[in-house]
């Protein structure tokens, strides 16, 4: 595990800087993110000191401090904890074997393959799949082995990725949602576009969990 430089674009400790290919990609996030604020945010706000949640180190203290900042300013990291001595696997196929420091190889293609075809695996997005009635309870691996949630699925979800495709931007993520839900209606979601889309639904948890909004989007009538 690398140290942190808090001066690069993506401040890292996971030697980002080792696969230029990669950090290129990520780094093209935040500007796009800043131009993202510029067509959608409130308008004027773009140097305008933001409240925002912004990690400044892996301690228990410092991952998730908040403070103002300009939009501008804003910028993600990618952290990793240090690592525990002797940690297990607790639970699975692999339970009670040493935990990995690494995905791997015999996995590495199925790990691929799930996070293009589900966009944003966490386990909340799985569970909202269930809650909308997308799959039935205990079902939900199914629509992402069959490609049933995948573009040309019988039901698409994230198709712009999620929050691994877009990253999150604290307090403007359903902001988002509504964006991609507009755009995909309208028809101009381009490489996400999903064939013939005229309602899209969005489903936001924030804060403690405490907090859930949904939307409904539907294309107008001509």
């Amino acid at each position: 595990m690398s140290a942190i430089n808090y001066s690069e674009k993506i401040p890292n400790n996971v030697d980002l800087g080792g696969d230029r290919t990669l950090q290129r990609a990520l780094e093209q996030w935040q500007p796009n993110f800043i131009n993202w604020w510029d067509d959608m945010g409130p308008e004027g706000t773009t140097d305008s000191e933001v409240y925002l949640r912004t990690a400044v180190s892996v301690d228990p203290q410092g991952w998730a401090q908040f403070g103002h900042v300009k939009m501008r300013d804003y910028r993600w990291g990618i952290f990793l904890n240090q690592g525990e001595a002797d940690r297990k696997i607790h639970f699975g196929d692999h339970k009670g074997e040493a935990a990995w420091q690494d995905v791997p190889g015999e996995h590495r293609a199925n790990l691929r393959r799930i996070i293009v075809t589900q966009g944003d695996t966490e386990p909340a997005s799985v569970e909202q799949q269930r809650h909308l009635g997308l799959t039935a309870p205990g079902q939900s691996w199914q629509a992402i082995e069959d490609g049933s949630i995948a573009q040309g699925g019988r039901c698409p979800v994230n198709m712009s990725g999620g929050l691994i495709g877009c990253g999150h931007p604290v307090g403007a993520t359903g902001t988002r949602m509504l964006w991609d839900a507009t755009r995909q209606v309208t028809g101009q979601a381009e490489a996400c576009q999903i064939e013939g889309a005229k309602r899209i639904q969005t489903l936001n948890i924030g804060g403690s969990c405490a907090t859930v909004v949904s939307f409904v989007v539907e294309a107008g009538q001509a």
